[in-house]
């Protein structure tokens, strides 16, 4: 969030800002019941609290009814809509067949929810900037969902399209998306480990031309099958196009 970017920019004061966070999702919320359809409300406000509880599962795909035990999607699809169309969330299909152009293939059924800021995410999560500084296995789901997080809001920020592939319960890709005709795959990871078979098999799969591997580790390339692999620093993401 701008505000409080610049709030720390100029104050340095993680106090300050927690506080411009918690006052930010207050608004949220107060806006629910100020914008949103009556019928809408409490539906906005329990998908709106399942959304980071669902991204920290090793299986992140939403579903509807750990929303509310007995809710079905038809139930829940309009509130879900209106968080997207308020910019406040957004959602990544599934791909299985990762062939251009892959809005054709893509699963609007089956499909994971981000939230549209990483830093209200991890405010949601309690995760603190110690936290993050840790090596604390017990936030490894949280580092990893915030890390996914950042690289899809990155992605839409490029203008670019982004799915997510699987292939029955052997692999899933975290992102996958078209550049001038071609499937580019990128994997996320929230340290300095990038060993992953998901990658490789999509790789072996498909053979795109280049694909990345987005973690702690700095700036490297290299062959994966026919596929020209390059990692690259999370902070250096903006500049995807450049390495690519």
């Amino acid at each position: 969030m701008p505000e409080v970017v610049n709030d720390y920019i100029e104050n340095k004061d993680f106090q300050t800002v927690i506080k411009i966070q918690d006052e930010i999702l207050s608004d949220y919320a107060d806006d629910f019941s100020k914008h949103a359809p009556v019928t809408e409300i409490e539906k906005l406000r329990i998908i709106w609290d399942s959304i980071p509880k669902q991204l920290t599962k090793d299986n992140n795909k939403f579903v509807f009814s750990h929303v509310r035990e007995g809710k079905r999607a038809h139930e829940l699809e309009a509130a879900l809509s209106w968080l997207k169309n308020a910019g406040l969330i957004n959602i990544l299909e599934l791909v299985q067949n990762a062939e251009v152009p892959l809005s054709f293939n893509a699963d609007a059924t089956y499909f994971k929810v981000y939230m549209s800021d990483i830093g209200l995410l991890s405010r949601r999560l309690g995760i603190s900037i110690n936290d993050y500084m840790s090596e604390n296995d017990n936030l490894k789901s949280s580092k990893g969902a915030i890390a996914e997080n950042y690289v899809m809001n990155e992605l839409i920020s490029q203008k670019k399209l982004p799915y997510y592939w699987k292939s029955g319960n052997t692999a899933e890709l975290d992102f996958i998306y078209e550049n001038e005709g071609n499937v580019v795959p990128v994997e996320v990871k929230a340290a300095a480990n990038t060993q992953a078979k998901s990658y490789k098999q999509f790789s072996k799969k498909y053979e795109p031309k280049v694909g990345f591997k987005v973690s702690l580790k700095n700036i490297a390339s290299n062959k994966i099958n026919e596929t020209n692999t390059i990692s690259i620093p999370l902070y250096l993401l903006w500049n995807i196009d450049y390495y690519g």
